[in-house]
Formats: C-alpha cells, sequence, structure tokens
C-alpha cells in the first residue's frame, strides 16, 4: 500500500466540513449554508484518492483494483451498516408504520450506497421540507463517494493512456490535461441540470465529478510547490471562502450551480498551501489544533450519525428548543466517537483483514445484501401493518386533507407557499 504522508490540517479541513454541516443541519440560524461542507468533502477525497492511485501507478506500474475497493469497503462500509441498521430499529420503535415505509425503502438505498439515485429518482428537495422526514437523506452523498471511488481508477488509468489497448505513452502530462477537461465538462453540467434537473444536478455523481477533478488537479499540480508567503494567504483565502459560502448561502440557493465554485475553490487553496515537510501555515496551524484533529478523525462516523440521531430527536420533542437540539448533537458525537473506536478504528486497521482483499469483497457483498434483505422484508411488514385492520383509522385521518391540497394550491401543512386556487371552468364569465 502506497499510502500519501499524514497531513493535519486536511484532518482539520474534515473537522471544518463535518462541524458546518451538523450546524446547518441542526438549524444554526447564520450557518443555513453548512451543507458546503460536503462540497469539501469531495474535493479532499479528489485529491487523497488521485494521490493514492498515482502513486502506486509510478510505484508498481499497475493499480491492483481489487486491493483498492476492498479498502474502500473495510474503511466505510462498517460504520454505514451499523448506523443504519441502528436508526432502523430506533424508527420500529419510534415511528408510525405509515411512517417507516419510506425509511425502509431508503434504507434499502443507503446499503447498497445508491441512495443519491433513490432521492433523484423520488425528485426529493434536499430544501424541500419533506426532506426533514427521511432518516436516511444524509446518505447521498456517500453513494456519490462510492460511485466516485468505482469509476475514478478505471478514468484515471484511460487518461494516463495505460490501458493495453489504447497503445500509448503512459503521461501525467495527459492525465493532467484530462482533469481539466473533467472539470470544465462537469461544472458545465452541473450548472446546466442545477437549473433544468435540480435534484439530478444535486444528487449525481457526473454533476459532481467536477469537485473530485480539482482535488485531483491540486495534488498533480500543486502539491509540495507553494512558496512560503503564498502558502500563507492561500491558507487564510481558502478557509475564509469555505466560511463565506456557508454565511451567504441558504436554502432557496439554486445548488450546486456556479455557487458551489467558491467551497470549492476555498477547498483547493488550503489543500494547496499545506505541505507534509514543512512548517504548516498559519492556517494549517489552526486546523492543526487538537480539537480539530479530535473532529476530524470521527468526521465520518460524526456524519452517519448526526442526521438520524436529529429527526429522531424532532419525532420525540417536535418543538426541540436550542438547548434540545444541541443535546440531539451531542449526542450523535457520542455514538460516533462508539462506532470508531469500536468499529470502525479496529476493522480499519486491521492487517489479517487488508491482506485478504478477496474475502474483505466477499464479506462485504454479503454483509450488503444481507441489509438490503433486512431492508426490504422492514418495508413489506411496515406496509402490511400500515393496511392492518387496527391502523386503517390512521391510515383514513392521515389522507384525508381539505381539497386545496390535491388541487395544487397549497404545498404541505409546513409550508406557507401562497399558490393561485382555480376551480372550474377557466372560460367561465
Amino acid at each position: 500500500m502506497h499510502a500519501l504522508p499524514f497531513r493535519k490540517d486536511i484532518e482539520g479541513l474534515r473537522a471544518v466540513a463535518i462541524l458546518l454541516v451538523v450546524c446547518a443541519h441542526a438549524g444554526v440560524p447564520w450557518l443555513e449554508g453548512g451543507f458546503v461542507g460536503v462540497d469539501v468533502f469531495f474535493v479532499l477525497s479528489g485529491y487523497l484518492i488521485t494521490g493514492l492511485l498515482l502513486r502506486e501507478f509510478d510505484a508498481r506500474g499497475r493499480i491492483d483494483l481489487a486491493a483498492f475497493y476492498a479498502r474502500r469497503i473495510q474503511r466505510l462500509l462498517p460504520g454505514l451498516l451499523l448506523a443504519v441498521a441502528c436508526t432502523a430499529l430506533a424508527a420500529i420503535v419510534l415511528l408510525a408504520p405509515f411512517e417507516q415505509v419510506p425509511q425502509a425503502q431508503a434504507a434499502a438505498a443507503a446499503t447498497t450506497w445508491t441512495s443519491n439515485f433513490w432521492f433523484a429518482l423520488q425528485k426529493l428537495d434536499y430544501f424541500g421540507p419533506a426532506a426533514d422526514t427521511n432518516l436516511f437523506l444524509h446518505t447521498w452523498s456517500l453513494g456519490v463517494e462510492e460511485q466516485f471511488y468505482l469509476l475514478w481508477p478505471a478514468w484515471m488509468l484511460f487518461l494516463l493512456g495505460a490501458w493495453s489497448w489504447q497503445g500509448l505513452e503512459r503521461k501525467h502530462r495527459r492525465l493532467a490535461g484530462g482533469m481539466v477537461g473533467t472539470v470544465l465538462v462537469c461544472l458545465l453540467l452541473s450548472v446546466f441540470l442545477t437549473y433544468a434537473k435540480p435534484q439530478f444536478g444535486f444528487y449525481m455523481v457526473f454533476s459532481r465529478g467536477w469537485q473530485f477533478a480539482l482535488g485531483a488537479l491540486v495534488f498533480l499540480q500543486f502539491d509540495g510547490k507553494s512558496p512560503g508567503r503564498i502558502r500563507q494567504l492561500a491558507g487564510w483565502a481558502g478557509l475564509a471562502g469555505i466560511l463565506t459560502a456557508a454565511l451567504l448561502l441558504d436554502a432557496h440557493t439554486a445548488y450546486p450551480g456556479g455557487w458551489a465554485v467558491l467551497p470549492s475553490l476555498g477547498t483547493v487553496l488550503v489543500l494547496a498551501a499545506g505541505r507534509s515537510d514543512a512548517p504548516a501555515s498559519q492556517a494549517g496551524a489552526l486546523l492543526s489544533a487538537r480539537p480539530m484533529q479530535a473532529i476530524g478523525r470521527v468526521s465520518y462516523a460524526w456524519y452517519l450519525w448526526h442526521w438520524p440521531v436529529l429527526l429522531l430527536g424532532a419525532s420525540l420533542i417536535p418543538a426541540a428548543s436550542g438547548w434540545q437540539r444541541a443535546v440531539f448533537v451531542a449526542v450523535s458525537l457520542g455514538l460516533a466517537a462508539a462506532s470508531y473506536a469500536l468499529v470502525e478504528s479496529p476493522l480499519r486497521r486491521s492487517r489479517w483483514l487488508r491482506a485478504r482483499p478477496t474475502l474483505v469483497l466477499l464479506l462485504g457483498v454479503m454483509a450488503m445484501g444481507a441489509c438490503l434483505a433486512a431492508s426490504l422484508s422492514w418495508a413489506r411488514h411496515a406496509r402490511q401493518w400500515e393496511h392492518s385492520p387496527t391502523q386503517e383509522r390512521y391510515l383514513k385521518v392521515r389522507k384525508r386533507f381539505p381539497l386545496i391540497y390535491a388541487g395544487g394550491c397549497d404545498e404541505w401543512y409546513n409550508t406557507a407557499t401562497v399558490k393561485a386556487c382555480l376551480f372550474g371552468s377557466p372560460r367561465a364569465p
């Protein structure tokens, strides 16, 4: 394994990203745009995975795809399946059967890393009121990440000219040029889809591909090459760009579109400002502080746990106050620390598993299949329970909405959008 040198500023940047996401989801009013933390994660993934694969390719002349995919499964799948399983058990206890059916369907997509497709096809607006009822909405970004991991090695090998059928000389310059093209094409696609098909623009890996390619370009062009003074300015400018996006953007912003460029370029600047073989820049020193390192270490686990804890907490306390939401956040952080220490870290660092990539792949597929089957079984039993005689009256009450809802005059009971209400013939006097 050709690991990259550990950079504390990257761990701290993970902390910035997860703090922004959690604050936005917890309803911190001046950080509504904290969802840009996900964009930071995408750029970081592009940087790290490209660097990891390129180092292996330069050292060995090839990429061991089985070992690469096994490492991703070993690193990410156990924590995901644990969080999904615990969330599902809590939902069975706390939610009504008619609420459980969509949760079970989303859980099935989450366990197979396809929830971004599921939410896009369901036309679920990430910023709309219905999004606040789905316990697995946050897993859309994990789907994007995993699809990136699946496609990226093959794309890199193609751009390098490494496939035997290409018959080309293997060049880093061609790889860098291909990444520039990826940025341009995917960014244009993202802007187009944001307005033409908003859900596809938000959830799909191809409309986010330019962010991964940006991270790749940092590794190819700037890694370890920035002069000291420029590094100082770039580090602060990058953090300022990320925080500015979090402060300026909100649920009414057409996103990602062109707005996603701001946090993405901010992440690029922070990455370009850091070097593993030199003293940290001032911004890098801030990111390297112990609290930031501790949060960054559990950022993946915290991302998995914070959203379902917030929503399930809201089901118990519908009008939760600020301090009550803070308690939910603290509980989710505690669960994240426990799952990291007991599940994620031991399995991730297991040399025995790392030496057996084929076994890891097999176990991973089997675990995903078992969780998929359990989720589908949950959906079936919840649907049967929903239509049982004991639940019929609740189902009738739930569907007995005033005429304005069926007529499209009102979006939903928890929005204040005003729409025209038209009845009868349009030619009537």
